[in-house]
């Protein structure tokens, strides 16, 4: 993969390598763009819903987030966070963080208010490369979910969930539960409508 050589591949399955595209956010190690969209939720069925999600909710209403850079500021988000988890459980803290919100632009794990850039080119190689796939496995090379320099995989279905098991059954999975209504629908499942592909699966 890194050498870029394809005939590694059977004549069946097709490598795509999207670099970054988030110029923004990579200058400040962040996954947010310059509208502090996270580019890991920015997704349709998101930003049209207008979430508010009540844990983050208190949680950026009780940390000055504009002075982060301050000592006190970061001892006092650590002592907010301890304090939700210690409210509500450590599951569904990182629950309503995997989620996110669309109410809050100045806050953490914002959906954004439309469909960014880094979006829209992302469908474009989709819809470019991608027209006829029956399964799709998507890498997301950082390390946001799962332990620390391990794969984490993530089926967005049922279907994707029970082939994958077939395919690698020691592999870590990881569930796509998110706090959100959206009929079922989760981040990349838009792939799976665009390409008619009848898997696809997420690694970190």
């Amino acid at each position: 993969m890194l050498r870029g050589n394809s005939s590694m591949f059977p004549p069946n399955v097709r490598m795509v390598h999207l670099h970054l595209i988030n110029p923004y956010g990579a200058s400040y190690i962040l996954k947010e763009n310059e509208q502090n969209a996270d580019q890991l939720k920015n997704e349709a069925m998101y930003y049209t819903l207008n979430y508010d999600n009540p844990i983050l909710q208190q949680f950026i209403d009780q940390i000055d987030l504009p002075n982060l850079g301050n000592i006190s500021t970061q001892q006092n988000v650590f002592a907010s966070f301890a304090q939700l988890i210690a409210d509500y459980g450590e599951d569904a803290v990182n629950l309503a963080l995997k989620t996110g919100q669309g109410k809050r632009p100045q806050g953490i794990a914002y959906f954004g208010p439309s469909k960014s850039w880094s979006s829209q080119i992302e469908e474009y190689v989709v819809d470019k490369y991608f027209p006829y796939a029956t399964d799709v496995l998507l890498f997301d090379w950082h390390t946001a979910v799962g332990p620390y320099g391990t794969w984490s995989f993530v089926p967005i279905d049922n279907e994707s969930e029970v082939a994958f098991k077939r395919w690698a059954p020691n592999a870590l999975m990881l569930p796509y539960d998110l706090g959100l209504p959206t009929g079922g629908q989760v981040p990349y499942s838009t792939t799976k409508v665009r390409t008619g592909a009848r898997r696809v699966i997420r690694g970190f």
